[in-house]
């Protein structure tokens, strides 16, 4: 993936970084509410509201397409089931890609990332992670430039065996965010 990475941002173009194309280096960093729908162990759907992060880090081959590494997390408080609730990360980090509409601002844009899933609770070291495949797909609007607004849905299905048992999660989640991509 490192290679991958360095192959993007060394090759994306001549450009320096930070000059206000999107051909070049990008970095994005994006917050705001998500939706969320999960369930454990094969159990019943539940339902809890979250705090959606997401951050990028990559290249534009032009003004019209990205490819870059991302890191998609949910963050909802999850019932432990001993009475008490935890901090749980339901992420997809993998690779994306965005395509722009228009070369330039304002414009409409699709994106979707395949990649790594995770169910953990990383503030508890009690409770047990599962790894897994995941998805993004996703659009949004780049009001002007670097200011863009995103709507996405996460994916993840997870699992992990140990000591003998197997515990899984699947996990769907809406991300409604505004951020800045610095190019």
């Amino acid at each position: 993936m490192a290679a991958l990475l360095i192959i993007m941002v060394t090759t994306a173009s001549t450009s320096p970084a930070f000059d206000g194309q999107r051909s070049g280096f990008i970095l994005g960093l994006e917050l705001g509410p998500s939706f969320n729908s999960y369930t454990q162990n094969g159990g019943s759907r539940e339902s809890e509201p979250g705090l959606a992060t997401i951050f990028r880090l990559g290249g534009g081959f032009n003004e019209q397409s990205m490819l870059y590494f991302t890191a998609n997390v949910n963050w909802l408080g999850v019932d432990t089931g001993l009475g008490g609730t935890t901090t749980m990360a339901s992420s997809v980090v993998g690779v994306g890609y965005s395509y722009y509409l228009k070369n330039q601002t304002p414009s409409f844009f699709f994106n979707a990332g395949l990649g790594y899933s995770s169910w953990r609770a990383p503030f508890d070291s009690d409770i047990i992670s599962h790894t897994g495949f995941g998805g993004i797909i996703g659009a949004g609007y780049e009001l002007n430039r670097h200011l863009v607004l995103e709507l996405n849905l996460t994916m993840g299905s997870t699992e992990n065996k140990d000591g003998g048992f197997t515990t899984s999660s699947d996990a769907l989640g809406v991300q409604l965010t505004i951020g800045y991509i610095a190019y």
